[in-house]
């Protein structure tokens, strides 16, 4: 008897040193982990780095827009 598997992957690099990449790659990986793979949890936290960095609120408001959307 066979059996067969298949899955998607993706590699990321290390997330506990999201402090040395810059601010642009963060939002670009946030919006791939977004879209491409419907990872909510790390889209969260890569805006959460980001926002730690230049004080804005973009995870906040990503956690209102999934609610709002039914996605939480």
């Amino acid at each position: 008897m066979n059996q067969y598997a298949w899955a998607d992957a993706a590699y990321i690099k290390d997330l506990t040193q999201l402090g040395a990449v810059p601010v642009p790659k963060l939002l670009k990986l946030a919006a791939l982990a977004h879209e491409f793979y419907d990872s909510y949890d790390l889209t969260a936290l890569l805006l959460s780095t980001a926002d730690a960095r230049v004080g804005t609120g973009r995870q906040a408001a990503y956690l209102a827009w999934l609610k709002e959307h039914g996605m939480l």
